[in-house]
This record gives C-alpha cells, structure tokens and sequence, in this order.
C-alpha cells in the first residue's frame, strides 16, 4: 500500500470519534487525550500516531506478513505484554484494510483517471489557460 495514502487512511480513522469509541483503541484515546484540551494539540498527536503507524505498518508489510494475515483472520498473535499493544494496533489496521474498511470504501467512491485521459475530457472552451502549459514529472 502506497505511505501516503496510508497516512490518510489512518489519520481518517483517528479523526473517526466512533471509531476511536471502540474500546480495543482506550489506549489510542488516552494518548490522545494526554495532549490535553487544546484541539490543535491532539491534532498534532493523531498526526504524528498516523505518521508513525504508516511506518510501522509498512514495517509489518515487509517483515511480519503472518501477523497482518492473523488479523484479517481475526486472531491475535501474541499471548504475552504485548497483546494489548497488538490489539489497539489490529483494530486500526482492520478499521482500514478490512473488507469494509476505509481503503475499499474510498476505492469504491473514488475512481482514478490516468492523466491524459482525464486531459482529454476536458473541453478547451471551458477553461482560460496561458498560452503555454508545462506538465512534468518524476518517475
């Protein structure tokens, strides 16, 4: 999955106060709340838990393959300290790339157009342009 969609992704689902109800994520909340009442403040920290969260599941993609696996099979891997940790993380990536989850949900809404077809649906006539347009990229 490509980080920055993820990082949308997962800023969504920790701007969802429904979703943040669930109480597998009552650690989530609490960091969250740490921050204290100045909304700009626990902003920062929902995006700063996202940026973070799209690492470390990047990190999972790569290296533990089986653990995302036993998460969409419902299971939860570790018996051990590290279980409550695993259980707030699986709820956010489930929230995400279940077959419910926000990843289908905007797949579903949104449909990509490659560029020069989307170019070629435009009609001239309906827009006032420079004489001369640049497009660039980089591969």
């Amino acid at each position: 999955m490509d980080r920055v969609p993820l990082h949308d992704l997962l800023l969504q689902a920790l701007l969802d106060d429904m979703l943040l109800s669930h109480p597998a994520l009552e650690p989530v909340r609490q960091y969250l709340k740490a921050a204290g009442k100045n909304p700009d403040a626990v902003n920062l920290r929902r995006f700063q838990l996202a940026r973070l969260l799209t690492k470390l599941f990047d990190e999972y993609a790569v290296s533990r393959p089986d653990l995302l696996a036993s998460w969409k099979d419902g299971l939860v891997i570790h018996n051990d300290e590290r279980k409550a940790t695993e259980v707030w993380q699986r709820r956010l990536w489930l929230s995400i790339c279940s077959a419910r989850g926000l990843l289908e949900q905007r797949t579903d809404s949104t449909s990509e157009i490659p560029p020069f077809e989307a170019i070629n649906k435009i009609d001239p006539k309906s827009i006032q342009l420079p004489g001369q347009v640049h497009f660039f990229g980089i591969l």
